[in-house]
């Protein structure tokens, strides 16, 4: 496949963590009186693909003027999937991204970044642990989330590689969650893959051929509650508008919660 060169500047609000260390989010949102004073900042930055496909990201963080004395409304991204564009899937149900067969394992929720870094394991613990570390006052006293709603996903994923060639792959994966009135919102992104912190990336993969491995995706969502159904976007390679995708939704439908 022939990457070219391209380069891309970005202005992205959202309330995120992860977008604010990894860059993996493509959502974009440019009104400033939606952003909470204390809680949000806004994020300019260089977002830019060489041949090699490696992607690399300047940041400039920037708190934004709100006047407090106004009346600020959050609003939340829906999604309007095109008719038959999506198929869905469960966790368990084996399904295949370009050359990668994918199966969905595992899934927790939790606020706590310390068992975000022992799921990962002592080899990509403490390197997830330095990027989380980089944003401060995101967390309590206890290292957990204190934004409300706010929580991680950490969900164990099956690979297995039938590319001839090796190839290095960046994952993209927002989650998508259903309201109980069946509006699609999308409410987190993925930040971090386990394998790809070994390699000084946080969401690209090396794949070689016959490559078989389980991996550990770590998202961050909003607003999390019981009575809505989330999803991840399966299909990893599709870095289209969540409006425009094609392709599979897998439906965390057994999610253990973590506090």
């Amino acid at each position: 496949m022939e990457v070219n060169n391209w380069k891309k500047k970005y202005i992205i609000i959202i309330p995120l963590l992860l977008t604010a260390l990894c860059g993996c989010a493509t959502n974009t949102n440019n009104n400033t009186n939606d952003i909470a004073e204390t809680k949000t900042y806004l994020y300019n930055y260089d977002y830019e693909t060489d041949s090699n496909g490696e992607v690399h990201t300047d940041y400039h963080e920037e708190k934004p003027s709100v006047d407090l004395n106004e009346s600020h409304e959050e609003v939340e991204p829906t999604v309007n999937f095109k008719k038959g564009a999506v198929t869905y899937v469960k966790m368990n149900e084996t399904y295949n991204s370009g050359a990668c067969e994918c199966t969905v394992l595992k899934a927790y929720s939790t606020v706590s970044k310390q068992f975000c870094a022992d799921t990962f394991g002592e080899e990509y613990s403490q390197l997830l642990l330095d990027y989380l570390n980089k944003f401060r006052g995101y967390y309590d006293e206890n290292g957990n989330l204190f934004n409300e709603g706010h929580r991680f996903f950490l969900v164990k994923m099956h690979l297995k590689y039938s590319g001839k060639t090796t190839s290095k792959i960046q994952f993209t994966s927002p989650i998508i969650c259903k309201y109980p009135d069946g509006t699609y919102y999308s409410l987190g992104l993925l930040g971090f893959i386990d394998r790809a912190l070994s390699e000084n990336s946080t969401c690209h993969l090396t794949l070689n051929p016959d490559d078989e491995f389980d991996a550990w995706f770590l998202y961050e969502a909003s607003r999390y509650s019981h009575d809505k159904t989330y999803y991840l976007r399966g299909s990893f390679q599709n870095y289209i508008d969540d409006d425009s995708y094609t392709g599979y939704l897998v439906e965390l439908n057994d999610i253990e919660d973590v506090e």
